[in-house]
């Protein structure tokens, strides 16, 4: 699912590892890619 999902928004499989493990922060145009990708809300991402 990373490498997928890593294609898809256009960032190497290590960058999204460190998204995922709250290494590294994203910006806002990249965390709307990946709410499109998943067919939701940027909202929806960061919901706990």
């Amino acid at each position: 699912m990373q490498e997928e999902l890593s294609e898809k928004i256009g960032i190497r499989r290590p960058m999204l590892a460190q998204i995922e493990r709250e290494m590294k922060t994203i910006t806002l145009p990249l965390g709307k890619q990946i709410a499109d990708v998943f067919g939701c809300t940027m909202d929806d991402l960061i919901k706990e």
